[in-house]
């Protein structure tokens, strides 16, 4: 994508897998992809480096202080909420694949 080329030639950095999906990431939240906001993002992904940077990335658009215990917590409740729609999914499925035997028939 060019225009994640562009943003990472702009701040001074390599075009690196990393530093291509730190950029995609902020695009798709919608944050600015200016040198700060990189230098900025990178920072916070060095210190952070188990994080993911969709993880960090919903905390800076959301204004959550990126902190050790909310990385933790913001993450926990991202794993938290995709196992619960996947229950609600396979709850879905099963009830759709059940025989509907109406009262009287």
């Amino acid at each position: 994508n060019p225009t994640l080329l562009k943003a990472l030639m702009q701040a001074g950095m390599g075009v690196t897998t990393d530093n291509l999906e730190m950029v995609r990431t902020m695009m798709e939240e919608q944050l600015p992809i200016d040198k700060n906001s990189l230098n900025q993002m990178m920072r916070q992904l060095a210190m952070f480096p188990k994080a993911e940077p969709s993880v960090i990335a919903q905390m800076n658009k959301l204004g959550i202080p990126v902190t050790e215990a909310n990385v933790q917590q913001f993450s926990n409740y991202k794993a938290d909420t995709a196992a619960i729609m996947k229950e609600l999914e396979n709850v879905f499925q099963s009830r759709s694949q059940e025989k509907v035997i109406l009262p009287g028939r």
